[in-house]
């Protein structure tokens, strides 16, 4: 039987999104040598939005091959979905939508994405807090094959720069194609700009491929412009994508739910905010005499999802078997279980006093199967 703890399904469902629009049969496809990162969101979005970056960095040529480069590189660094963690279990962060907002990327060289989600948010120097607009946006590095080891070598490209940009001019209406984009953000530097992409102009704007273009100056290297926030606001673009701004209502509303709990629920939970969940996490495992972290953890948590808040059991095992065995053993009735064993003990369509409650009890249930269990261990 396949461990299910090891499936990484956060990164699969990713991964299938983009290789639906690019699959391998598809000649123009092929062409296309690193797939774009695509959002949860992005074809849900009215307004949707294509950020254009400039290209790959990597010691090793023959990742030239690895079409998943890109969306390797916002699963490790930037979702944290790629990874096992310490205890061997996957991150099950489907989206930014889930990122826990305590949780930070401090990872340098993803200002850039970090930089142009609050600047299309217009939520400036707002940190990991505006991470979540990535559910609405795609993502394209223009150049199609490695250019060398860092940003400051050009060595592979300065020694074909005609063959660099022959590629990556017939690859990138492919994608605008298949990604149908409102408007095309593009991060400028002297490389991209020695492609010489032919914008037409109309009425003050550019466009391509006739999508709008709007070009900053690479933000992973330095802030964007003022002229540049300036001009995003006088075009009007911020009003279509104020849109974003509904995880952050939701994201207030757990923040109210998760107090009114710690006032009445006060036990030793480590407890994980998101923007669409709230996740209360209690260890099981006892050594000499202190909690230790384990799989075998139970998680208690509050998850939006199909427009409908639910209250949900697992253990870190991810096994459907187990969580049914522990429910059955706490005297509390199923809903449905997935094939991870995150069982739904309880829906509604708000976060209400009945809602509230519902919760409490799932918790205190919790408390007092581990205090069983801790008794055991003496």
């Amino acid at each position: 039987m396949k461990d299910v703890s090891q499936e990484n399904t956060a990164y699969l469902k990713l991964k299938n999104r983009v290789e639906k629009y690019f699959e391998d049969s598809d000649e123009n496809s092929r062409k296309v040598k690193f797939l774009p990162y695509i959002g949860e969101k992005y074809f849900d979005a009215d307004f949707k939005i294509l950020v254009v970056g400039e290209s790959h960095y990597n010691s090793k040529k023959e990742n030239d091959n690895n079409r998943e480069l890109t969306i390797d590189e916002f699963a490790n660094s930037y979702l944290n979905i790629g990874n096992k963690d310490k205890n061997g279990y996957y991150y099950q962060f489907d989206s930014f939508s889930q990122y826990p907002l305590n949780q930070k990327n401090s990872n340098g060289g993803w200002r850039g994405k970090r930089r142009t989600a609050e600047f299309i948010i217009g939520a400036k120097n707002n940190s990991h807090k505006s991470d979540y607009v990535w559910d609405y946006l795609a993502f394209y590095n223009f150049y199609q094959r490695l250019v060398g080891c860092s940003s400051s070598s050009g060595k592979w490209y300065s020694e074909d720069k005609k063959s660099f940009h022959k590629e990556a001019k017939e690859a990138l209406p492919i994608v605008i194609k298949k990604l149908n984009p409102d408007l095309i953000v593009i991060w400028e530097n002297d490389r991209l700009r020695e492609a010489n992409l032919s914008y037409q102009n109309k009425n003050g704007k550019e466009y391509f491929e006739g999508v709008e273009v709007f070009r900053i100056n690479h933000p992973a290297r330095c802030l964007i412009r003022d002229e540049y926030i300036s001009k995003w606001e006088q075009k009007g673009i911020l009003e279509k994508t104020i849109q974003f701004d509904s995880y952050e209502r939701i994201s207030a509303k757990l923040e109210e739910v998760e107090k009114e709990i710690l006032k009445d629920v006060k036990v030793g939970f480590e407890r994980v905010r998101g923007r669409t969940y709230l996740s209360f996490e209690l260890y099981v495992s006892k050594q000499n005499g202190k909690p230790v972290k384990s799989l075998d953890d139970f998680v208690c948590d509050v998850v939006l999802k199909d427009n409908d808040y639910m209250i949900r059991f697992y253990t870190r095992k991810y096994s459907e078997g187990e969580s049914r065995g522990f429910l059955t053993k706490m005297q509390k009735e199923i809903i449905d279980c997935d094939k991870w064993g995150r069982c739904t003990l309880y829906k509604s369509p708000t976060l209400d006093e009945d809602f509230i409650g519902a919760l409490k009890g799932c918790l205190r249930s919790l408390v007092d199967y581990r205090k069983k269990i801790w008794d055991n261990q003496e």
